[in-house]
């Protein structure tokens, strides 16, 4: 019989290493039960151990029990797992091959060998230190179209992918960006309560504007925008919070004394002084477009979902010595009889307040029930005027927050709530209209109501009511003030005439008692003119609205200059009467002494 030489055994022996049980290759000194090292030295030799190549087939047509618990960490590299055909008594121990790779037996199935590792997509992890991304060029971006698409610690931010809606203490925004305070700093309106403060915007740097814009499309896709913000170095230093169209003086208050002007910068004498004309009168509706149900369009809304909790937005900047100018504006929900009121001030004043339920407003002061605009201070009104543009649409460098709507024909809204001590919803709403009046409005109201207009072209503005063109400020309701001055200085005047109109016009008026046949406009028994005879007889005396109606109006306050005139005439008059009268006495007195002389001695 032949001898069988076989060569690979002898090959084996010529490059292993037999030690006490271990084998080594390439290596005289084995480190366990097989080593094999490589061969680093040469450029071409192929390292490595290569396992048995198989494919997911042939692993499924083993006969049954081919591998077993004995085989247990037997490993392969499948090459093919397409699914198996055909007889394949073994196919159920081949159930999780599904891609190529190394498999190993665990005495049942065979098995990944990347089975069980833990990664971000499959498995929740902790971090055992601080962990740092470095971007550099490369985006980083997650996509979702869940409601909770992305959130840290559940509700301090969170991402609704699927409405576009970002929430900051809310895990379900309800708009576009939604910041929920549940802040226990009790009702007080001041920058001292950071608890209830949902939003604050400042600007650390000294000499800088900090500004809040926002912007709206009418219809044709032409913007509408307004702008309010706080420019700490003008008047004085004292600083000012402006609420405007862009490079105007539409609403200012001053930061130190709390004073307002409207066109113009505030004065230190008056609590208001307006820019122009002012028309007082009562009633009046609007469009509700602007209110806190169209949340589709609401760009920010700030609310405290606690009861009884006030809600708080705090403005900051510094002026050039780094002082802090502030102004703060929120609802306090259980003030005014529990009313609640919207306050936009200084901290810890009354500088404009709003009351929630009637919208009557107070200038340094509360409001009161009977009045629309109730001002603790002096009024002072003049026309034209021309202000500084610090704070500008323009001025994007230090604009701390910016609510728009891209859309054409729709209003952007910021909408106001807090709860009483009983859970009852105070809420206010501001925002702009872009549409209406063709001019757009921003409207600072209760929802569904007009308690605070200002057209976004000429500047004008309307309490309870939408402003008009004629007039700086349009109020339906009445105005209690201290005080009002219409400048008269005879340097601001010209082409001056003496007045014509006197005691003959006011002898010619009829004054009437008479109600209103709306009864929004006022349920009281008046007394006054009619204005169309007033017109017939002294016609600069009579405004003429722009409504509809085109109604008349009566200047009842340059009336007094024509009594005035009727009283000196009056007063002519009575001169006259006495002149006669003391010379007919002295007719009478001579009369009297010739008599006496006629008469005989007795």
């Amino acid at each position: 019989m032949k001898s069988k030489f076989y060569y690979p055994f002898v090959f084996f022996l010529g490059s292993a290493s037999l030690v006490m049980g271990q084998v080594g290759i390439n290596t005289s000194a084995p480190q366990s039960t097989l080593d094999v090292v490589g061969n680093g030295a040469s450029t071409t030799t192929k390292d490595g151990v290569m396992t048995p190549r198989i494919t997911r087939q042939q692993l499924a047509a083993k006969a049954a029990g081919t591998y077993a618990a004995s085989q247990s960490s037997a490993i392969v590299y499948v090459t093919d797992a397409t699914t198996p055909t055909g007889t394949i008594p073994s196919v159920a121990q081949t159930v999780e091959i599904t891609v190529p790779g190394y498999y190993f037996f665990n005495g049942t199935l065979w098995k990944n060998v990347n089975d069980g590792a833990l990664n971000l997509y499959n498995s929740d992890g902790t971090l055992t230190g601080i962990r740092t991304v470095t971007q550099g060029a490369n985006p980083l971006t997650f996509t979702s179209t869940v409601v909770n698409g992305f959130s840290i610690d559940g509700t301090t931010f969170s991402v609704d992918a699927a409405n576009n809606r970002v929430g900051i203490g809310s895990a379900a925004p309800q708009t576009n960006a939604h910041i929920l305070n549940s802040g226990t700093g009790g009702t007080a309106v001041t920058t001292a309560n950071t608890a209830n403060m949902a939003l604050r915007l400042e600007n650390s740097g000294n000499g800088q504007a900090v500004i809040q814009h926002l912007l709206a499309k009418d219809a044709s896709g032409t913007a509408k925008q307004t702008v309010m913000g706080i420019n700490p170095t003008t008047i004085g230093g004292n600083g000012i919070f402006l609420l405007t169209r862009t490079g105007g003086n539409d609403l200012v208050m001053d930061l130190v004394n709390g004073n307002f002007g409207m066109g113009d910068l505030p004065t230190a004498t008056e609590k208001l002084f307006v820019s122009g004309n002012t028309d007082v009168r009562s009633g009046g509706t609007g469009g509700a477009a602007v209110t806190t149900s169209n949340t589709a369009n609401m760009a920010l809304r700030l609310e405290n979902s606690g009861n009884g909790q006030a809600v708080i937005q705090h403005i900051l900047a510094k002026d050039a010595s780094g002082t802090n100018k502030e102004a703060i504006m929120g609802i306090n929900p259980t003030t005014g009889g529990g009313n609640g009121i919207f306050i936009l001030s200084r901290t810890g004043s009354n500088d404009l307040v709003m009351d929630l339920v009637n919208g009557n407003f107070g200038m340094g002061t509360t409001p009161i029930a009977t009045a629309k605009l109730s001002v603790n201070g002096n009024t002072g009104v003049t026309s034209n005027g021309t202000g500084g543009t610090t704070v500008t649409t323009s001025n994007t460098a230090n604009m701390a927050l910016r609510l728009e709507n891209s859309g054409n024909g729709q209003a952007v809204i910021q909408h106001l709530l807090a709860k009483d001590a009983s859970g009852t919803t105070k809420e206010a709403i501001m925002g702009i209209n872009p549409t209406v009046n063709t001019n757009g409005i921003f409207l600072l109201s209760r929802t569904g109501s007009n308690d605070l207009v200002m057209d976004l072209v000429n500047g004008n503005f309307g309490m309870g009511t939408t402003p008009t063109a004629t007039a700086k400020l349009n109020v339906a309701g009445n105005i209690v003030a201290s005080g009002t001055i219409t400048p008269s200085d005879i340097r601001i005047k010209k082409d001056i005439v003496d007045n014509t109109y006197g005691l003959k016009e006011i002898l010619n008026l009829r004054t009437i008692n008479y109600k209103y046949k709306d009864e929004k406009l006022s349920k009281d028994k008046k007394i006054g003119f009619i204005a169309q005879e007033v017109k017939a007889a002294m016609p600069e005396l009579v405004n003429v609205d722009d409504d509809e109606m085109k109604t008349l109006g009566v200047n009842y306050a340059e009336m007094t200059v024509v009594l005035t005139k009727a009283v000196q005439q009056q007063q002519e008059t009575l001169k006259k009467q006495e002149e006669m009268l003391k010379r007919q006495q002295e007719q009478i007195n001579s009369l009297k002494t010739q008599i006496k002389k006629l008469k005989p001695n007795s």
